[in-house]
């Protein structure tokens, strides 16, 4: 156990005796699910954490409107959502799918709470963590774009993107994209296929695949 918590970024830093100290205190599930389940749904309760130990995890993020759902794949280690545990919507954002046998750890809302009270390590590493997730999403929106419509296109993507890293699928149609990004349909038809000529995306009737965003600059 002490040598998958030393990979997971809330444990990292923490010594062999703090990890011992507290799996005697809290109860950490674990947990193998197989191909094709989903691990939570979007709107449900976030009552603690899971942590994704290995495997292929997609997350899926569905505008409230359902004109915009993007798809996208997890790196592993990796943490789903724990600034859902706090804060104003303790509710899931995204829905998570098993894409091939995953193992995780799972800890409860009162298990996180108690090593945050006890361990300054752990406490350090998720306010790093909420930090960090913090001032993406500002500069997100603060990052400026020239006025040319598939630099709009691009800051369209990454601000739906919540990972910006690997694969991205996003399931739009081109007036709704044209609609959010205050340009013409034309405009963005043109704009869309110029970057599938050069490969940077694939380009499908409703459907726009990034093979990798962190590739795909303003």
């Amino acid at each position: 156990m002490h040598e998958k918590l030393i990979t997971l970024p809330l444990f990292q830093g923490m010594s062999k005796a703090d990890i011992e100290t507290a799996l005697g205190k809290i109860k950490l599930r674990e947990k193998s699910i197989c191909k094709n389940t989903k691990i939570v749904e979007s709107g449900q309760n976030c009552r603690g954490v899971f942590f994704l130990v290995e495997g292929t995890l997609e997350m899926e993020t569905i505008s409230e409107d359902g004109k915009i759902r993007v798809t996208e794949v997890t790196p592993e280690p990796y943490i789903l959502e724990i600034e859902r545990l706090f804060g104003l919507q303790q509710r899931y954002l995204s829905t998570y799918t098993t894409r091939s046998q995953c193992k995780f750890l799972y800890a409860r809302k009162d298990d996180i709470l108690y090593l945050l009270n006890e361990n300054i390590v752990f406490r350090l590493n998720v306010l790093n963590i909420l930090s960090t997730l913090s001032q993406r999403r500002n500069l997100k929106l603060w990052t400026t774009t020239s006025s040319e419509t598939e630099s709009h296109i691009i800051r369209f993507i990454h601000q739906h993107c919540r990972l910006q890293i690997g694969r991205k699928t996003i399931y739009i149609k081109m007036n709704s994209l044209a609609e959010a990004i205050h340009a013409s349909r034309i405009e963005v038809s043109v704009a869309l296929n110029k970057m599938n000529n050069e490969r940077r995306i694939v380009l499908q009737r409703g459907i726009i695949t990034i093979p990798e965003i962190s590739q795909l600059n303003y």
